[in-house]
């Protein structure tokens, strides 16, 4: 969730040189392992709700929710909804550990981590841009690609 809302606010911030997009309160309220988290985040001057689900049962009881109110009385902008407890950092590609508290130690050390970071957007790093070299194809096979 951090990085698309850090994406959003730099496409917005880029309009206003000098500006950047920084970790709120907000944002950091979506963080954590509780099975649905809604947050209101200000972005451009403009307020939107975002939620993260945990778990299948979770994001099925939320779409419960969502077919039973409708659409609009749902009132969410953005919904990122992950299938493992704790999203990949708890899920079956990770070491199984027999420390009850495996998913918190994670979770910190990676935000420990991204806090550290001089480059704290996925777009901005040497390997992702290079994956994703411009310009980009206009037609053909490679526009389809994008």
């Amino acid at each position: 969730m951090e990085a698309v809302l850090r994406y959003a606010g730099d496409k917005v911030a880029a309009q206003t040189p000098g500006q950047s997009f920084p970790i709120s309160a907000p944002m950091k309220s979506c963080r954590g392992f509780q099975g649905i988290k809604t947050s209101e985040i200000v972005i451009g001057g403009k307020n939107y709700r975002v939620g993260v689900v945990h778990g299948i049962a979770q994001a099925r009881r939320l779409l419960n929710e969502l077919m039973r109110v409708g659409s609009v009385k749902f009132n969410y902008h953005l919904i990122e909804v992950m299938a493992c407890p704790g999203g990949c950092i708890g899920g079956g590609g990770q070491p199984h550990s027999l420390l009850p508290n495996i998913l918190s130690l994670r979770s910190r050390a990676l935000y420990s981590i991204d806090r550290d970071s001089k480059v704290r957007r996925s777009g901005l790093l040497i390997i992702t841009s290079s994956l994703n070299p411009k310009p980009r194809p206009k037609s053909g096979f490679g526009a389809n690609l994008f």
